[in-house]
C-alpha cells in the first residue's frame, strides 16, 4: 500500500500537482463566509484567506496526506483503517484515500486543523449542537449530537456542516489510542419537525463512509421527545 501510494503521489505531481492540469483538477472552495451577519466582531478573529494559507504552507498532495496521517498514533494505522474498511483491496483503498485527500483539500480541512474553533461559527458552537465528552465503558470517546439545536432557520447549512467536520477532526485527536473509533449518541430530547434535515444527515453518513472509515464504533439513539412516542 505504501509503495503504491507514493507512486501515485509521484504521478500526481508529474501531472502538475494540486490545481495543475485537468487530470488533477483540485480546486479549493476558498474560505467560506463563516462569519454570520448577526455575529459581533468581538466573537470573531480575522483569519488569513485559504488561498493565503495554502500559498504560505506550499500546499501539496504530500502535506495534505501528512496532515491526515499525523493525527494517527502511527501512520500505518491510517492505512490500516482503509484496508479494514474496504476489505484489504489495496487498489480500492488507494482510490478511496486519494478521494479523501481531494475532499480534504477542497473543503479546507487543513485550514480547520490549524485554526480549530476560530474557523467555525462561534454562536453555533456555543449552542452545544455537537461535542466530545467522556468515555463509554469500553474506553471509547463519546460524541454527543443534540438534534434540537440543529435549526436550519437560524444557522446556514455551511456553518452547521463546518462544525460537523470540526467535531470529527477533533475526535481524531481524542481517539488516537482507540484506533480512531468512537461511540456516537444522537440525543433526540425535545426534537421537533423544525430540526428535520436530511441533507445534514447525508453529510454525516457520507463522512463516515468515505472520509472517516472505521470511526463509528457504536451508535446510540436516545429518544425522549413527543415526536417519537
Amino acid at each position: 500500500f505504501w509503495q503504491k501510494l507514493f507512486i501515485e503521489f509521484d504521478e500526481f505531481e508529474k501531472r502538475g500537482g494540486i490545481g495543475g492540469g485537468s487530470s488533477n483538477n483540485w480546486k479549493p472552495r476558498g474560505t467560506k463566509a463563516y462569519k454570520n451577519e448577526t455575529e459581533s466582531d468581538e466573537t470573531f478573529t480575522k483569519l488569513p484567506s485559504y488561498e493565503e494559507f495554502i500559498t504560505e504552507r506550499k500546499e501539496s498532495i504530500r502535506t495534505v496526506f501528512w496532515d491526515l496521517a499525523g493525527q494517527a498514533f502511527h501512520p500505518d494505522m491510517l492505512l490500516l483503517r482503509y484496508l479494514n474498511g474496504y476489505g484489504w483491496d489495496v487498489d480500492k483503498c488507494l482510490r478511496r484515500l486519494m478521494r479523501t485527500l481531494q475532499w480534504r483539500f477542497e473543503e479546507d480541512i487543513g485550514y480547520l486543523i490549524w485554526y480549530g474553533e476560530m474557523d467555525v461559527f462561534q454562536q453555533l458552537l456555543k449552542t452545544g449542537l455537537t461535542f466530545t465528552y467522556g468515555q463509554d465503558k469500553l474506553g471509547y470517546p463519546v460524541v454527543y449530537i443534540r438534534v434540537k439545536f440543529n435549526t436550519p432557520s437560524k444557522f446556514k447549512f455551511e456553518d452547521r456542516e463546518r462544525i460537523v467536520y470540526w467535531c470529527l477532526e477533533t475526535l481524531q485527536l481524542f481517539s488516537r489510542y482507540t484506533d480512531h473509533k468512537a461511540t456516537f449518541v444522537f440525543d433526540l430530547t425535545d426534537y421537533t419537525t423544525e430540526n428535520v434535515e436530511l441533507k445534514l444527515v447525508k453529510t454525516l453518513v457520507s463522512a463516515f463512509a468515505t472520509n472517516y472509515p472505521e470511526t463509528l464504533k457504536e451508535l446510540i439513539v436516545y429518544v425522549n421527545s413527543w415526536f417519537f412516542p
